[in-house]
This record gives structure tokens, C-alpha cells and sequence, in this order.
């Protein structure tokens, strides 16, 4: 066969196809949550306890008493769904924010009842993701290593020992959830504020632009009229006790 010939009958071959292995995937193996669960608190309760905070429901950690007047520390470990891994989020509950409470406005300023107002996590999906799917040695592998990126980090964080000054400008970075768009993270963290926040914190400084961020707040999120009546009366409160 002439060379010609050959070099015909070649091209005329489909080429092989070259592709990459696919990365092996994890065999599924549901664990079971409530000892799971129990060692994710005691591991840490050991981390957390010795900067104060106590565990008190829900995998949440926070101060029995505020270490800075108004602003308690919190720690939190988020199940956010059946089949998503869990992560861990740090940050303060402050006194002097409410939430809504189905119909309801209500305080949280208490241990029994502090809830995050402003939390950071890492974006990084090293820093986050325990798994609890794919069997227990996962899991505790994943929950050593988040904690041990984790902890540190809020422990630097809360090192700071912010005021309601500084945490007004954290909050003013940070995202509400659920609404966008969405602003950049800040040194590598999503900062999430609860909703009333910022407005509550610029009344408390005694700051009267807090009306309108207020009002701001409440656009689009189709509250009830009561509801909206009950939080301007809280912030008049807080900005006429403010001065």
C-alpha cells in the first residue's frame, strides 16, 4: 500500500477520545445525626468555652453576660438542609436590635434569646463544608479541620473588642440575606447582617438618618402595616432615649 493510501485510510478514522479520569466520588453513608451531633458540641464546646461563651441551643454559643456593654459574642454552627454540608459563622448579637417574630417585633437581648446580627464566615469552601453524608470519619475529619481554621479566626476577630461605633461600620459592609445585589466579601469573608440592624445601631449612636435607613429596610418586604407602625415607634424610642 502506497504511503499516499495510507495516510487516506488514517484520516479518515475518528480520532480517540482523550479525556481525564473522573475524580472518584465519595460513597454516600447518611450518619447518624444525634451522636454526631453530641460530638460536634462537646469538640466545641472545648474550643469556645474558654473564650466565655456557653452553648445554648441549636448549635449556638454566646455570652451569658455581654463582654462589651450592648454587643454579646456569638458562635454558631448552620445546618442549612438535609443534604448540605454544614458550616460555622462568628459574629455579635447586639441588645439593641430587634427581630420579627412571625406578627410580632421582639428584643433578643438576653442569653436565652440572643440571636446573630451581624455574622462572618469564611468564603473559602476549606474553611467551610462538614460533611455528614458520607460517613462519620468524614465528618469528624471535616469538623477538626474547620474548627481549627475557624476558631482562631473569630478569636482574632473578637480581639478587637469592637464598639457600637465600629460595628455600625461592619454592618454598613455587610449584605442583608436574601437581598441583592449582592456586595463583595471583605479579606476573604461574607458578612451578613440581620435585617433591622444598621437602622436600631445608627439610632442607638444617636444618629437621625436612622429613619430613613429604616424606612429603606422595610421597602420590598411586604410587612404588615402594624409591623411597620411597631418599628418606627421603636426607633423614635431609641433615638428620643439617645438624645
Amino acid at each position: 500500500m502506497s504511503t499516499a493510501r495510507f495516510l487516506s485510510l488514517m484520516l479518515r478514522r475518528p480520532l480517540p477520545v482523550l479525556s481525564r479520569p473522573k475524580p472518584e466520588t465519595p460513597t454516600t453513608e447518611v450518619i447518624d445525626w444525634l451522636p454526631a451531633k453530641a460530638r460536634l458540641i462537646e469538640r466545641v464546646a472545648a474550643e469556645i468555652g474558654a473564650l466565655g461563651l456557653e452553648y445554648q441551643s441549636a448549635m449556638q454559643w454566646t455570652e451569658r453576660k455581654p463582654s462589651v456593654a450592648g454587643i454579646r459574642r456569638i458562635f454558631r454552627v448552620h445546618h442549612a438542609g438535609a443534604l448540605r454540608p454544614l458550616t460555622v459563622n462568628w459574629g455579635y448579637a447586639l441588645d439593641c436590635v430587634p427581630h420579627r417574630s412571625v406578627k410580632e417585633i421582639k428584643w433578643h437581648r438576653t442569653f436565652a434569646t440572643a440571636q446573630a446580627d451581624l455574622s462572618f464566615l469564611p468564603e473559602s469552601s476549606y474553611a467551610q463544608g462538614i460533611e455528614h453524608i458520607y460517613g462519620d470519619i468524614r465528618f469528624d475529619e471535616d469538623l477538626a479541620r474547620v474548627l481549627d481554621i475557624c476558631v482562631p479566626r473569630a478569636r482574632a476577630f473578637w480581639a478587637q473588642r469592637h464598639d457600637l461605633a465600629a460595628v455600625r461600620g461592619l454592618l454598613a459592609l455587610a449584605n442583608v440575606p436574601y437581598e441583592a445585589p449582592l456586595r463583595p466579601a471583605s479579606d476573604g469573608y461574607a458578612m451578613w447582617r440581620s435585617v433591622f440592624a444598621l437602622p436600631f445601631v445608627m439610632a442607638e449612636l444617636g444618629d437621625h438618618a436612622a429613619l430613613a435607613e429604616l424606612e429603606r429596610a422595610m421597602i420590598s418586604r411586604d410587612l404588615p402595616a402594624e409591623v411597620q407602625k411597631v418599628l418606627r415607634e421603636k426607633l423614635t424610642q431609641s433615638l428620643a432615649r439617645m438624645g
